[in-house]
């Protein structure tokens, strides 16, 4: 079945093989990668596969969607080089991660608070970068390879700028990664995930392949032989599926192969495009791109230095096109006159034109550009260049979820009878949490209560001797993941902390749910044990953000009141005596809700809780007849909200600035090239409106066919 469904396969990705269109160059294909069904199929996965980032929100598709010509179709601001939005040198780039550190938390951003960051050149287009020698607005991700592992081992000697280009915004703490992030931190995630688990619509291609290998080991196994993950097969599988998107049955190509595909208006447009415009000076057929780098004038070199930050080269010809010392080419403007000789200078905006004052000589051109550069493929988004929906596309980032509510409940196992079974149970189903955190309840406590609420609750129940379940309303969640993980402490007996990943069905937010039961510490003892689960707590959830950047909620029986180091440890993040610091940030949510931890009923029980992505609107102490009969406890809950991403600023957090990050690291270099100026810059509508038709136009066409760099 397998060997049929890849011959199916490759005859679909090639379908020039067997029907003539306009001819375009040869794909330089490096030696060391060739392509292979099972390569294309673990790179289009990859490609759209939002767990690549750090915080699920950014697939590479994120801002390369094809029917948007493969560029982003979003518009976000980046302040340009004065970190100032609204003034004068904003940039269009595109929306990146909320900031994070490298614990994988989000951070105030200097520049974008606590909203997503904006690189500062747009993505551009990726289509027709496969036959590109470098890739980048600036050109930065060259021909040769490196394993970013060992630098020093050269991978792909020639024609590897998309492999490349690939690997560096996974890094990029702007546009997928939060700060510090690394490669073992990206495959450790891969080993993890479900691959596509946040897509939905997933193209039929990648359903086969996904049912014949489930994770993402197998699907590394089947392109490159074993199971091992690493930054150059990511590069490498994400560059093949590349390869195979050519946009090559537009009319034009068709009409250019023999057939007559296009309209007699679109003939006629085609005749002035060649005849009468310049367009065709940087724009060659069949690409409509010669895959230079000029200096057209759009950006201040102070604002943008472009490809002299990857070349040196400052010398005014030089500096205008490194590659060839081409400095003869015109921009559209009225006199047909040569670009600059200097940044900035000799740009007349109100008299950029391209077509001259016939505006039925544009329209006919227009025409020709916006319809029959089109591939019917690329428009409709149908193979190859068709892809699932983008759990991003689904949910806004900032919604909160409906309000849920927690509970912690210490059932006391001792002197355990039916009786008891039916009033902690009935206390349960009274208070009607939807996730449930309890302690003490050990393997026949749990068979009782699990057949008295069966009908309410999921029971997630862990090892043996580990008497700390977790309870989940059904109907509510999906399981992502359960674990659990014995303590190094001793204090009679083995401690656990228990943990489910849940997403929620309705909204599909993602929350972390703890539970735990530490030592007690009656009269002084077990202290440094009591301490010693803390940090191994923290440890937890720390290695859990990586993986599941989840809402986190933290409940159990601490045994450790709000004024000892325990707690201050895990709200405070004060140090231990032993010198232990926590990195992560938590509160209280009774501190959170009633600005009092001191009075809190119960004093050693707690449900902490992350503050930049979990709003708690109420917390209480249940407490009636039964309560006081059924446990040595009483209930704890906290009504709760919580969000895809950041929603509650850490006003303690020190601000960092993060704006000029973006604007270094850019994504597919997050350019601002191509952007036409506003009419604050002294722009003519007219001409410029055209101007931005022939953009699209040909972005749609070719994807990355304007590779002119607005410095």
């Amino acid at each position: 079945m397998r060997r049929i469904l890849t011959v199916w396969f490759v005859v679909m990705l090639f379908p020039s093989a067997t029907i003539s269109f306009a001819e375009v160059p040869v794909l330089e294909v490096p030696p060391e990668n060739p392509i292979s069904e099972e390569k294309r199929l673990l790179g289009k996965v990859l490609f759209w596969d939002e767990q690549l980032s750090s915080d699920n929100t950014v697939a590479c598709g994120t801002c390369h969607i094809p029917s948007a010509g493969g560029a982003d179709p979003r518009i976000a601001v980046h302040p340009g080089a004065d970190l100032m939005l609204f003034s004068d040198d904003d940039v269009l780039g595109s929306f990146g991660v909320v900031k994070r550190d490298e614990f994988n938390q989000p951070v105030i951003d200097s520049v974008f608070g606590t909203e997503q960051q904006v690189t500062g050149r747009s993505a551009p287009a990726f289509f027709m970068g496969i036959f590109a020698e470098s890739n980048f607005w600036d050109g930065r991700a060259g021909p040769q390879l490196f394993d970013p592992l060992t630098p020093e081992t050269l991978v792909i000697s020639d024609h590897g700028s998309l492999e490349n280009q690939a690997l560096g915004p996974i890094l990029s703490s702007v546009e997928m990664a939060h700060q510090a992030r690394t490669w073992q931190q990206v495959t450790d995630k891969l080993l993890q995930a479900t691959p596509l688990a946040l897509a939905s619509n997933v193209p039929s291609d990648v359903m086969l392949g996904l049912f014949e290998s489930p994770t993402y080991q197998l699907l590394f196994a089947a392109a490159f032989g074993d199971e091992n993950i690493t930054p150059v097969r990511i590069a490498m599988a994400i560059a093949s599926y590349e390869r195979t998107l050519i946009p090559d049955q537009s009319p034009w190509d068709l009409y250019v192969a023999g057939d007559a595909a296009m309209t007699a208006q679109q003939i006629e447009g085609w005749e002035l495009w060649e005849q009468e415009t310049v367009c065709d000076n940087c724009h060659k057929p069949p690409l409509f791109t010669d895959s230079q780098f000029y200096n057209i004038g759009l950006r201040p070199g102070e604002e943008d230095s472009g490809r002299q930050q990857v070349t040196g080269v400052q010398d005014a010809v030089d500096f205008y096109n490194a590659e060839t010392n081409d400095t003869g080419h015109h921009q559209f403007t009225a006199d047909q006159s040569s670009i600059p000789t200097q940044n900035g200078d000799g740009v007349d905006y109100d008299t950029l034109s391209m077509f001259g004052a016939s505006a039925e000589k544009q329209a006919v051109i227009v025409d020709f550009m916006a319809n029959a550069l089109t591939d019917p493929r690329v428009a409709a988004e149908t193979f190859p260049f068709d892809r699932p929906t983008l759990k991003s596309e689904r949910i806004q980032n900032t919604d909160l979820s409906s309000e849920l509510k927690m509970l912690t409940y210490n059932v006391s196992s001792a002197d355990w009878t039916s009786v008891r079974a039916d009033q902690v149970a009935e206390v349960i189903r009274s208070i009607n949490a939807d996730v449930v955190g309890v302690q003490e309840a050990m393997n026949d406590q749990q068979d009782d209560l699990e057949s008295r609420l069966a009908d309410v609750y999921d029971f997630y129940r862990f090892g043996v001797d580990n008497s700390d379940p977790i309870f989940v309303k059904k109907g509510l969640f999906t399981l992502i993941k359960s674990g659990e993980v014995a303590t190094t402490v001793d204090c009679g007996s083995t401690r656990y902390l228990n943990y489910l990943i849940l997403e929620l069905v309705q909204s599909e937010h993602w929350l972390a749910f703890y539970n735990q039961h530490f030592c007690a510490t009656v009269g002084g003892s077990n202290i440094e044990e009591n301490q010693q689960q803390a940090i191994e707590l923290i440890n937890l959830v720390a290695d859990n953000l990586l993986l599941y950047p989840a809402s986190n909620i933290i409940v159990g029986d601490f045994n450790a009141a709000v004024s000892s180091d325990t707690v201050q440890f895990l709200i405070e993040s004060q140090s231990l005596p032993n010198g232990a610091i926590n990195p992560l940030f938590l509160d209280d949510s009774w501190q959170t809700a009633l600005n009092d931890s001191a009075d809190k009923p119960v004093p050693i029980d707690w449900i902490f809780h992350t503050p930049y992505n979990v709003i708690v609107n109420a917390a209480d102490v249940f407490e009636n007849e039964l309560t006081d009969v059924a446990s040595d406890h009483l209930p704890l809950t906290a009504m709760v909200q919580i969000s895809y991403t950041y929603v509650v600023a850490n006003v303690d957090e020190s601000v960092e600035d993060g704006a000029e990050e973006g604007a270094e690291e850019g994504e597919e270099d997050t350019n601002t090239s191509e952007e036409v100026p506003d009419s604050s810059e002294g722009s003519s509508g007219g001409s410029l409106s055209l101007l931005v038709l022939f953009l699209l136009a040909i972005f749609v066409r070719r994807g990355h066919s304007l590779r002119h760099k607005d410095w």
